[in-house]
């Protein structure tokens, strides 16, 4: 507790400063936030992958289940849509193959056409 009050507080043991706006706080904040961000880039480096989780789940498992929930709020059934699926499939190889998980692509594409 001596600590923190020591680096977060300004008084007598710390000359009336906070030791965190000192020049050797500062440069204490400074080495922790590249450690951070050394690990949280090696971790990267080493796990890129965004994607690639696989579920036992079915189209038709969520639909149903999906539906469940709807007609338990009263709501109608879905059905599904080919030309959904296959723009969701498309969408899903792009993001499969770029690493990504967004709806804009790390291009700034939108869409696939």
């Amino acid at each position: 507790m001596e600590v923190l009050l020591h680096w977060l507080v300004p008084r007598f043991s710390n000359n009336h400063r906070a030791r965190l706006i000192q020049p050797t706080g500062i440069l204490s904040l400074i080495g922790l936030l590249l450690c951070f961000h050394l690990v949280i880039t090696g971790i990267n480096r080493f796990h890129p992958e965004v994607l690639g989780f696989a579920s036992n789940i079915t189209v038709g498992d969520l639909v149903n289940f999906t539906n469940q929930e709807r007609a338990q709020a009263g709501i109608s059934s879905l059905a599904l849509s080919d030309k959904l699926s296959q723009a969701a499939a498309a969408k899903a190889a792009d993001m499969f193959a770029h690493q990504y998980w967004a709806h804009t692509g790390p291009t700034g594409s939108r869409s696939l056409g």
